[in-house]
């Protein structure tokens, strides 16, 4: 599903000079069994849909059907500073859970970003799909 490491949006708000912001789109902190959702990574604060066309990077839930997927309760968007290319977690340090996909009932996998904006994936409960607990 995701990789570990550091995505290149975080990069990319540093060398454009300017935020970066991650978008969940048609996701909510209740874990929903849908296709109709996207990340997307754009220089835009706000954004209506994934149909919007000032985009960097997207990811397009369509693409992966089947899934319960949930976001953070206070994690909708995402902003990504450009002086340091650490993401916003409201002066936080502690790493947060980002997004929880769950394919089979049970075996959830855990997005999870820390203050220096490295991307991790864990298993809820038990190392799934090769990832290590959480």
């Amino acid at each position: 599903m995701m990789v570990s490491g550091a995505p290149i949006e975080y990069a990319e708000a540093v060398m454009r000079g300017t935020d970066v912001y991650l978008h969940t789109i048609g996701l909510t902190s209740t874990k929903t069994l849908t296709d109709n959702w996207c990340l997307i990574a754009t220089t835009d604060a706000t954004i209506a849909d994934c149909d919007h066309s000032n985009v960097l990077y997207k990811v397009d839930g369509s693409q992966m059907t089947g899934l319960n997927i949930q976001r953070h309760d206070s994690y909708a968007t995402i902003r990504i500073d450009k002086m340091n290319g650490q993401p916003d977690f409201n002066n936080s340090a502690l790493p947060i859970d980002w997004i929880t996909f769950e394919k089979e009932s049970g075996k959830a996998l855990t997005m999870q970003m820390s203050w220096m904006g490295r991307l991790y994936e864990c298993g809820e409960g038990g190392e799934w799909y090769g990832a290590e607990v959480c």
